[in-house]
């Protein structure tokens, strides 16, 4: 039988996307960049746009030549099909994206952990991180009636990192005991970094990009804007 096709794992960037904080995007790139061997945690209350964010950060670690794989444990309201939570599922979603993003690693039949140490010694040769995302983390106590058990079981391969692997988690801010204790213990909740609002900057900048793309009116079109000399009540 003809295997399933892998998880699709592109969460859309809107055009014109901004992130939410200049300072804040280049101080985290810089840091996810230094961190091999450890685990990083963004997190964010709902509606904040962590996933995009981080779907963002994919394309500045592309744009960098920094390789990458990665989950997203929930995409959209509307997909159907296979369980995004099975930890199975999750495991072959990661090999597929090493298998056709990194066909340079020296394939491995055993564990994920075993790939993913495979994957991060091949690019630690050429000088570069290997950078693996799991985002979504809070959706699987919600979806799965308060079982964390598939998380246990992926985490329980992941952590502690391998070495020149660094491994970057999203999630919302929730109890403990829906998160994996390997995680916590990996990377304690006052290590975590918070996904900032949109700084004045950010917001001006969609604005001006909204009103040229004819998304948005000013009110202040030519034919409203007051004449030149015009008597002033």
């Amino acid at each position: 039988a003809t295997p399933p096709a892998p998880l699709p794992e592109d969460f859309a960037v809107p055009k014109g996307y901004e992130v939410p904080d200049a300072d804040f995007h280049d101080t985290f790139v810089e840091d996810t960049l230094r961190s091999v061997g450890k685990t990083i945690v963004l997190t964010g209350p709902p509606g904040r746009g962590k996933s995009t964010y981080l779907s963002a950060l994919c394309d500045t670690l592309a744009d960098k030549d920094i390789p990458t794989a990665r989950h997203h444990y929930f995409l959209s309201t509307t997909e159907r099909g296979r369980d995004r939570l099975n930890s199975h599922v999750v495991e072959e979603s990661i090999r597929s994206q090493i298998k056709r993003f990194h066909p340079d690693v020296p394939c491995q039949h055993g564990s994920l952990r075993a790939l993913l140490e495979a994957a991060a010694a091949h690019y630690k040769e050429l000088n570069k991180p290997f950078v693996l995302i799991l985002d979504g983390l809070d959706h699987v106590w919600r979806i799965n009636a308060g079982d964390k058990k598939p998380l246990e079981d992926v985490f329980a391969q992941l952590v502690p990192c391998p070495a020149n692997m660094v491994l970057l988690v999203g999630t919302q801010p929730v109890d403990d005991a829906q998160l994996p204790a390997d995680l916590l213990v990996a990377a304690p909740k006052a290590t975590w970094k918070t996904l900032p609002p949109m700084s004045g900057d950010a917001v001006l900048s969609y604005l001006r990009q909204a009103v040229q793309a004819g998304r948005l009116s000013t009110g202040l079109e030519p034919a409203e804007t007051e004449q030149p000399g015009a008597a002033h009540e």
